[in-house]
Order: structure tokens, then sequence, then C-alpha cells
């Protein structure tokens, strides 16, 4: 069973970032947009759908860390 993680970004999975997590059974949510300095890290830390996140920005998931497994893409 492919673990699920939020992908936080403002654009969509690219094919290569769905491949690429595909790789590591990984199956990318695309829940929009957020602020990286101010946004709710409850909103997915609470969520028991998930069992990760996906950002682009290094402030992030240097938030979301402490509490979620965490990847990032350029």
């Amino acid at each position: 069973m492919k673990q699920k993680f939020a992908f936080i970004s403002r654009h969509k999975a690219t094919d290569l970032q769905i491949a690429i997590a595909d790789t590591a059974n990984i199956e990318l949510v695309h829940v929009g947009d957020r602020d990286a300095f101010t946004f709710n890290v409850d909103e997915f830390r609470q969520d028991e759908t998930l069992d990760g996140v996906i950002v682009v920005h290094p402030a992030a998931a240097m938030r979301l860390l402490p509490f979620l497994k965490v990847g990032i893409f350029e």
C-alpha cells in the first residue's frame, strides 16, 4: 500500500515528480499552496490520512519535520 504525502505547492506535481514519488511508494495528494512561514502545521499533523508531506520551500520543511515525514522537490 502506498504512503500518502500531501504535495504542498501552487503547481500540480509534474510527471517526473510523480514518477520519483512512485519509486518511493508514495502517492502525492495536491493540497495547494501555503505560506511557508505562517501556515498552520496542525492542518497536516492532525490529518490521519497523510503519512507525510512534500514541500518545495525549506522553511516549510523545517516547520513540519518535527511532526511528519518530509520530502522536498525543487
